[in-house]
């Protein structure tokens, strides 16, 4: 803004039109620049990388109880390592070591027999690398009986933990929601609760991982799982859309006039949602019902090109071999 001056009466301290408006509007263009702030063209994220999707974990139990002895005759004959080991619930597996890629199998209280598995088709290369093995480690007889009691889902993005969430939006208003702190830190939200729970989490924390890595993970069980049955999961996991419950939003900050008030509102909605996610800070400054006119104009919602839904179908269609699949069910 160019400097305004003062003629010579102004100088003089006399009464001139000049002091009496000019300076007059001087100070006020002052005030309201102290006042008036204006942001620049930013956003709080780009959409994210999706590192990978897969079947983070396969749970069940055999109802026809294979021998250990010839599940280790087995594990042999595959070069693989075994030994008895006690996992989170303290009860005693036998651990299958497949070049770093384990299966955890349930014993009785004998430890004769297997009750149970616990496994991670991730650690794979492939899912029919996954049931290749288990069909030759695990008797036919028994194998065919087996029963998945739980399954997990996953989507992993290259980004923080903060950077993910404050993308998220829930569409189902009613699904509860909740968080995990370590030391002060917000590391997790949960979603949902039961036999069918979202749970998004800081992946890098969690497996001490040397780059950014947060996880989308969805938790079956009971009623909620596609089909108990191992070799019908990858038609089912085709058929049918999973990660409903969330959409993802690009959020752009728009280039506009902010009063004093309104920045630090807007700071503070940014704040919140890099800490609880962008579904819990719209609710929180929505409570009167005028997040949309307070905020509107400020922020600028975009969906991503490919939704978690999506990402989703479209790599397990592609990695796990549908086709493939589909004929060794037939």
């Amino acid at each position: 803004m160019e400097k305004l001056t003062k003629c010579n009466k102004c100088q003089l301290n006399e009464i001139c039109d000049c002091k009496h408006y000019s300076l007059a509007f001087f100070k006020i263009l002052q005030k309201v620049q102290a006042r008036v702030l204006t942001s620049s063209p930013t956003s709080i994220n780009t959409e994210i990388e999706l590192i990978r999707a897969g079947v983070d974990k396969v749970n069940g139990k055999f109802n026809q109880h294979p021998l250990v002895a010839a599940v280790c005759t087995n594990a042999g004959f595959l070069g693989a390592t075994f030994k008895q080991v006690q996992l989170k619930d303290r009860k005693p597996y036998l651990e299958i070591n497949f070049n770093s890629s384990k299966i955890h199998l349930r014993l009785d209280y004998t430890k004769s027999f297997v009750t149970s598995l616990v496994s991670n088709p991730n650690h794979f290369i492939s899912w029919s690398k996954y049931i290749n093995i288990l069909e030759q480690l695990i008797p036919a007889d028994a194998l065919n009986t087996f029963e998945i009691t739980r399954l997990d889902l996953n989507l992993d993005y290259n980004c923080t933990f903060e950077k993910l969430i404050e993308s998220i939006n829930v569409k189902n208003k009613r699904d509860m929601i909740s968080f995990n702190d370590e030391s002060g830190i917000r590391t997790g939200m949960n979603i949902g609760k039961g036999q069918s729970c979202l749970v998004i989490y800081d992946k890098s924390t969690k497996a001490s991982l040397t780059y950014n890595s947060s996880r989308i993970e969805l938790r079956l069980s009971g009623k909620m799982l596609p089909t108990k049955i191992l070799k019908q999961l990858p038609f089912c996991l085709s058929e049918k859309n999973y990660f409903t419950q969330i959409e993802a939003n690009h959020l752009e900050l728009q280039t506009v006039a902010l009063l004093d008030d309104q920045k630090t509102r807007l700071d503070e909605f940014i704040l919140l949602a890099r800490r609880e996610g962008f579904y819990s800070a719209r609710k929180k400054f929505n409570q009167n019902k005028n997040f949309d006119r307070d905020f509107k104009g400020l922020i600028k919602l975009t969906k991503w090109s490919t939704q978690p839904t999506k990402a989703f179908r479209d790599y397990i269609l592609k990695s796990m071999s549908i086709e493939q699949a589909l004929k060794t069910v037939h």
